[in-house]
């Protein structure tokens, strides 16, 4: 694994809306058409601009996107309201709206044509989220950290994912699949 760029973005990190499908009929003919509506919350193309002029910043255009697998962790930092009790202070991570995956999603979106050519070549991603007095100092926004993957990097990246050293060591400890028949 190589690292290519990190980099921060500061403000408050926005998520992507959700996706609805629907079917409609015209008024000319009556007939069917479907479609898929995309409720987007406000802020986020400003969001994406933002995160966009980082990354230009970070990885200059003279620079061309990365055609490979790359893995990506996304640190995302919320500021923490006044109104937490003295409990709710102690926990670190942030539970609450937006989630994780709709943040990265508007966040590797805005990444596209700047660092990668599609965000289909994030292989590996990792994204937390923490409110700002356990991010050790980090304002809110989102610390973005990209690395190259190498055909070498598979092995590590499968025995992380699966909590052991190596790949070979959760083939032996795995149990086999009971069959059932039919």
């Amino acid at each position: 694994m190589h690292l290519l760029v990190e980099f921060l973005v500061s403000g408050m990190a926005h998520s992507q809306g959700s996706k609805t499908a629907g079917l409609g009929r015209r008024k000319s003919d009556g007939s069917a058409y479907g479609y898929v509506r995309e409720a987007n919350p406000k802020g986020l193309s400003d969001w994406r601009r933002d995160v966009k002029a980082a990354a230009v910043v970070a990885w200059p255009m003279s620079r061309p996107p990365v055609e490979g697998p790359v893995a990506v962790t996304l640190t995302f930092v919320f500021s923490r309201p006044p109104s937490h009790s003295a409990k709710q202070r102690r926990l670190p991570w942030h539970t609450n709206v937006p989630d994780a995956e709709k943040l990265a999603r508007a966040t590797n979106d805005a990444l596209k044509m700047v660092i990668w050519r599609d965000d289909k070549q994030v292989v590996d991603l990792r994204v937390l989220k923490v409110w700002d007095n356990a991010s050790k100092g980090l304002a809110p926004g989102v610390w973005v950290r990209i690395c190259e993957l190498s055909p070498e990097d598979v092995a590590t990246a499968l025995a992380a994912a699966m909590a052991v050293e190596t790949v070979e060591q959760w083939l032996e400890s795995r149990s086999p699949v009971p069959r059932i028949k039919p």
